[in-house]
């Protein structure tokens, strides 16, 4: 409606890219989509009201009902799903999988996180939350898995020699070997705790 020297753009339903005018090879499909974009470019939109507050953002995919809705110039975001990344305002470079993923508590000017899962949401930029609390497995059925590591050579690696028991009362239990190589090892406190080896040497 709006357009003046924008070019490559495509907008299918009611007032979709209604406000773009210079923004270059945009798609817009569904009610209201990327309805205020003025100069954004290479945003897709798909779904009622997706991407509806862009006004400069480039580089964002939203797909579902009210996804990246209030993102104003934030780029580089995706997210799928009904309500998905729909808080973020400014962020760029998120990404948000599932039904609510980004939506309530959601940190609006967060970069780099991803939320994957029905209503997670990140609340810091550089983090990656999945799943919400009600998830009580999370299964890795092959592989390694390195922590502060790219080269994990066991099941579980942690780098930098860092392990720590989150909590008083947290448990290490093995079935079988406990290595500890190091200078000095610490065991408990001498005040307080008690040790007890169940073998001998």
């Amino acid at each position: 409606y709006s357009n003046t020297t924008g070019y490559g753009n495509t907008a299918n339903g009611l007032n979709a890219l209604y406000l773009n005018t210079i923004g270059n090879l945009n798609t817009a499909i569904g009610l209201n989509s990327l309805e205020k974009n003025i100069s954004g470019n290479y945003n897709t939109a798909s779904g009622h009201a997706s991407l509806w507050s862009n006004t400069t953002g480039n580089d964002n995919t939203a797909s579902g009902f009210y996804s990246l809705l209030s993102n104003t110039t934030g780029y580089q975001n995706s997210a799928l799903g009904v309500n998905a990344g729909r808080t973020i305002t400014t962020g760029s470079s998120n990404t948000f999988l599932g039904y609510g993923a980004g939506y309530t508590g959601q940190k609006v000017d967060a970069v780099n996180s991803m939320a994957l899962g029905a209503n997670t949401y990140t609340t810091a930029s550089n983090q990656i939350v999945y799943g919400d609390t009600n998830i009580a497995q999370h299964l890795f059925q092959a592989g390694n898995v390195g922590i502060g590591t790219t080269n994990p050579l066991s099941t579980l690696s942690v780098g930098n020699n860092l392990f720590q028991v989150a909590g008083a009362s947290g448990n290490i239990t093995t079935a079988g070997n406990l290595t500890v190589n190091g200078s000095t090892t610490t065991l408990g406190d001498a005040n307080t705790d008690v040790i007890v080896l169940n073998s001998y040497i």
